[in-house]
């Protein structure tokens, strides 16, 4: 979106906009009558005026004079706080702040009069505030600088520069309800309002702790914010914020609402029902504070409106660019056109950028623009200069004549959704391309030229192939299904800047697309359960996969040719433009030759495979044709295409490559499915299981693809080895990495589930023994370990404050810690704790649960709640106090319903998992011992048994199986406390003969 910044005068205040309003836009007006409208900009007779800005109730901080009705509709403690007591910014570095800071120097005289104008006018707004000589000694603050620029419209705005201040906070991740979701909630018909708020930032109070940070020098006078203020990062999340509760409390009572910062929009089915909702809206709006915006709202209820720079119309149901932005945009095309030799890197993205903006409007807007990006983004690198002038090259010159002539043409674009009518799988693999659609199948080889280029390039390529083979009808919207997210992306968002042949591939693919009016979206599956195409994309014996070189074919058409049509071919072995396929593929004007007669064209040739399968005659003796050979065991037949077996290798073969032994493994476990004759549900819920990406699974991937390596080396069956076999296995894996005995077995049991009959290598004899002998070799180990002092962990944990002002990372690291801690968790379990499942109890303990823990029962998953209570006694070290300020920290707002407890600091939406291991290592057990392998569930567990604890009770709150397991692998301290030594050899005793049948007597 375009970002404008509204002037300051009576009733606005500088803030990001990403519409254009109807006022701006007189093309649009003289659509209707005078009449028309005046009714379309005038308020409801029922709807108060909005308060003057020069009021004794000015808009700065407004919001806080209604705090007490704002908890009729809000429980949200942040905006609560927010609105009655301003907002605290959450600073991870403490800005540097000053007493002497430099003053303001303006560019002219001009400037100086702005200047002074938008101060008088914050001022008069109670915006800001002016600070005394003696408190701007007393408190030093950090102070930025403001500007005047010119406006396209005339006038000037004014820009308070908080850029240095912004490099202090982390702006949290939130969603912000675009145009896309106004789409969703508008149907056919709707009427349409919209209320515009004034000085939308204004509203909102600032912290008085916070405000010496926005600070300014202006002719000798310090001055501060009191509110919010554009420009700071974090506002546009706070004004979100604190909107959502009304927005939540109309949406439950059924209304279709929707709010981009200050520009709200409202849906009715019908005038009246719109006409009495927004007059609800606006009342509650104005009673809790708000000053609404009569002049830019749009309040009487329409059809056809314009909302964050596009014009939606229900009646057509299509969202289209208003005019004057079309004029603008071919404008400023036109003039890169006359002079393309000489366009800097700033000017083509500014462009490009104008131009992407309108993708909700106009489809392919993204598709037209990739080339002028990564030649802009080229320039950039090379030369690193934004503003050196450089000609454009022919891709970049191409695109902006395809939009200068067609963009009116695209413009508008449906808001319904489109919904697939086909669907087709695709895969690739290094060998060969598959997909699937309906009960139709296909696959192919690469040219040498697709086998060298990236694996994500040939995924995309899949789908090209895909496309083009099967006869899909026109005018369809086809979804297609792939296990690599790369191509997804480049078809989604119609390609990309980063690759440039995947950008070349993603805008031949569109282009086929919108030739044939097809609309394509891509959406992930997992590969293990693409199972089709990957099946298509591994075969790796075509048995009609062949050609003639190329220099005898010159021979023979120069003899007998030339030749129309090559009649047994496929798109990379094809000798002729025209030819057919055995298969369905993406080029051929027929499939199976066979079935269709010959004579239609003129001198075809025909080179069929030659099989050593004589079952059956051909088509061939229909056309008087004989076979070349005269050795009765070789003539042409049809072409049976049956897998090749797994099992099989050449005598001399070299090492495989990860993929090919991965795709090695998946098929030794699909054949032995297979063989055991399972219908085809019951072999897809084992295959769920078997690739599900586990931790035993990964685990036994890894220790698989280590046995099919060495077996395909040394010339072993995968699936029927001897135990004589495994154990030259695991001799030669612990000889090259010398592995434990216990990774050693972990090897037998992975390889042992590649035998097709597994018990007979779990039971073997032979193996069990080498393994015994191993056992014994191993050097003693101790079961005495050493009791931890966990003091320096705890310290550095109280360094850590629990408030919602820490930093998010070392919050996280703490609360990980102290749960560990309290509830003997692993890491494991720590990144299975669903958010929705932490709950603070009246009591003040905070109940949690653990989805699938390691512990299974009767091989079930489990979920195993806890409760863990607050420490009264040190609020530093409780868990309960840490917990709640993760909770209300400010950059997991926006956090889901479906989040875990941990995220990732930098991506909230995204789950932690083997950082939390990290974490607790490096953090804090680190800190308290070196040992490497140490727990913190062994730690806390012996700790709790030193302090008394009783045993019991720590295999219960642990979930071990019996105490010897804990005893066994947990507990620390092992030796005895007692002094036998005193106790057994003190005082004198006589060595008497004790017979136990005097008991008898």
């Amino acid at each position: 979106f375009d970002v404008l910044y509204r002037n300051n005068n009576e009733d606005e205040e500088g803030y990001i906009v990403c519409i254009y309003h109807w006022a701006q836009c007189p093309q649009r007006q003289q659509q209707f009558s005078a009449k028309q409208q005046q009714n379309y900009h005038q308020s409801f007779p029922s709807i108060d005026t909005p308060i003057s800005l020069r009021s004794t109730d000015p808009v700065g901080n407004r919001l806080s004079k209604y705090h007490s009705n704002w908890t009729e509709i809000s429980i949200n403690s942040f905006v609560n706080s927010t609105i009655q007591h301003g907002y605290h910014i959450p600073f991870h570095t403490p800005p540097p702040v000053t007493t002497t800071p430099t003053p303001i120097i303006p560019f002219s005289d001009e400037q100086s009069h702005l200047i002074d104008q938008a101060i008088q006018d914050l001022l008069q707004k109670e915006a800001i505030e002016k600070v005394s000589p003696q408190q701007s000694q007393l408190v030093p603050g950090f102070y930025s600088s403001m500007f005047v620029i010119p406006k396209k419209n005339g006038g000037v705005r004014p820009v308070f520069n908080l850029k240095k201040l912004n490099q202090y906070l982390d702006a949290p991740h939130f969603k912000m309800e675009t145009i896309r979701e106004v789409s969703l909630m508008v149907n056919p018909n709707d009427y349409l309002v919209s209320i515009d708020l004034s000085d939308a930032f204004l509203h909102v109070g600032l912290h008085p702790d916070s405000r010496r940070f926005l600070r300014l020098k202006w002719k000798n006078q310090v001055y501060q914010y009191c509110t919010t203020a554009f420009g700071l990062s974090s506002s546009p999340f706070v004004f979100t914020k604190v909107c959502r509760p009304i927005l939540e409390h109309f949406r439950s009572q059924g209304y279709k609402i929707s709010a981009y910062l200050d520009d709200w929009i409202l849906a009715a089915s019908s005038k009246e029902l719109a006409m009495q909702q927004v007059q609800q809206v606006v009342d509650l709006l104005q009673h809790l504070g708000w000053i609404v915006n009569g002049k830019k709202s749009v309040l009487n209820p329409t059809q056809q409106l314009e909302h964050l720079g596009y014009i939606l119309n229900t009646q057509t149901m299509t969202a289209s660019l208003p005019l004057k932005k079309l004029r603008d945009i071919r404008r400023s095309i036109k003039q890169v056109l006359d002079k393309p030799h000489r366009q800097s890197p700033r000017v083509i993205h500014s462009l490009t950028m104008r131009i992407q903006a309108a993708t909700f409007a106009i489809f392919p807007a993204r598709l037209y623009t990739r080339h002028l990006l990564y030649y802009k983004n080229q320039m950039v690198k090379n030369d690193r200069d934004w503003d050196l002038p450089r000609p454009l090259d022919k891709a970049s010159l191409d695109e902006l004549n395809w939009w200068y002539l067609n963009l009116q043409k695209w413009n508008g674009r449906s808001l319904l959704p489109t919904t697939p009518t086909q669907t087709i799988f695709v895969d690739a693999s290094n060998t060969g391309w598959g997909c699937s659609w309906k009960t139709y199948r296909a696959h192919g080889y690469w040219t040498t030229q697709e086998a060298a280029q990236s694996i994500n390039w040939r995924e995309l390529k899949a789908a090209h192939l895909a496309l083009t083979t099967f006869q899909v009808p026109q005018n369809s919207t086809i979804l297609i299904r792939t296990d690599n997210t790369t191509s997804l992306s480049y078809i989604n968002k119609q390609g990309g800047t980063r690759s440039l042949p995947l950008m070349e591939l993603a805008t031949e693919v569109w282009n086929w697309c919108l030739a044939n009016n097809i609309h394509i979206q891509a959406q992930h599956i997992r590969g293990i359960h693409n199972n089709i195409a990957d099946m298509e994309s591994r075969r790796t014996f075509f048995k009609n996969q062949w050609q003639l070189k190329p220099k005898a074919f010159q021979t023979i058409n120069h003899l007998w040719g030339p030749h129309s049509i090559d009649l047994f071919a496929d798109r990379t072995t094809k000798l002729l433009p025209k030819y057919v396929s055995w298969m369905p593929d993406p080029g051929a004007i027929h499939t199976d030759a066979f079935t269709i007669p010959w004579n239609i064209w003129t001198r075809p040739f025909a080179n069929p495979p030659y099989l050593t399968n004589n079952n059956s005659c051909t088509p061939l003796a229909q056309c008087n044709l004989v076979s070349l050979t005269s050795t009765p065991s070789v003539m042409f037949s049809p072409i049976i295409d049956s897998p090749g077996n797994p099992d099989d290798f050449s005598e001399n073969s070299s090492s495989l490559t990860t993929s090919e032994l991965d795709t090695l493994r998946m098929e030794i476990i699909r054949a032995k499915l297979v063989n055991a004759n399972l219908n085809e549900q019951a072999n897809q819920d084992i295959l769920d299981h078997k690739f599900a990406p586990t931790i035993t699974n990964k685990m036994y991937r890894k220790n698989q693809l280590r046995f099919i390596d060495w077996a395909y080396k040394n010339q072993v069956s995968f699936t029927d080895f001897s135990g004589a076999d495994m154990v030259n296995f695991l001799a030669s894996m612990r000889q090259e990495h010398t592995l434990q005995v216990s990774t050693l077995k972990t090897l037998r049991a992975a390889a042992t589930h590649l035998h097709t009959d597994s018990s007979s290598i779990s039971t073997n004899d032979l193996v069990n023994n080498y393994l015994d002998s191993i056992i014994k070799q191993a050097p003693p180990v101790s079961i005495h370990r050493e009791p931890v002092d966990m003091t320096p962990s705890l310290a550095y944990a109280r360094t850590i404050l629990s408030c919602s002002t820490t930093s998010l990372k070392p919050l996280q690291q703490k609360l990980a810690f102290l749960l560990s801690m309290a509830a003997f968790l692993r890491p494991s379990d720590l990144a299975r704790i669903p958010f929705s499942s932490c709950n603070i109890r009246p009591e003040g303990s905070l109940t949690f649960q653990v989805v699938a823990p390691k512990e299974t029962r009767k091989k079930r998953r489990i979920i195993k709640s806890f409760t863990v209570h607050p420490h009264n006694t040190d609020i530093e070290l409780c868990p309960v106090r840490c917990f709640k300020a993760l909770r209300d920290h400010s950059s997991l707002a926006s956090r889901s319903d479906d989040s875990h407890l941990f995220v990732k600091s930098h991506i909230p939406s995204q789950p932690l998992s083997s950082t939390l291991s990290t974490w607790l290592h490096r953090e804090f057990i680190s800190l308290s011992t070196s040992e490497s392998r140490v727990t913190m569930r062994s730690l806390a567990s012996s700790r709790a048994l030193d302090k008394g604890v009783s045993i019991d009770n720590i295999v219960s709150l642990g979930n071990w199986a019996s105490s010897s397991t804990f005893q066994d692998h947990y507990r620390r301290n092992q030796m005895a406390t007692v002094d036998f030594t005193s106790t057994v050899l003190s005082g004198s005793f006589e060595d008497k003969f004790f017979d136990a049948s005097d008991t008898l007597d």
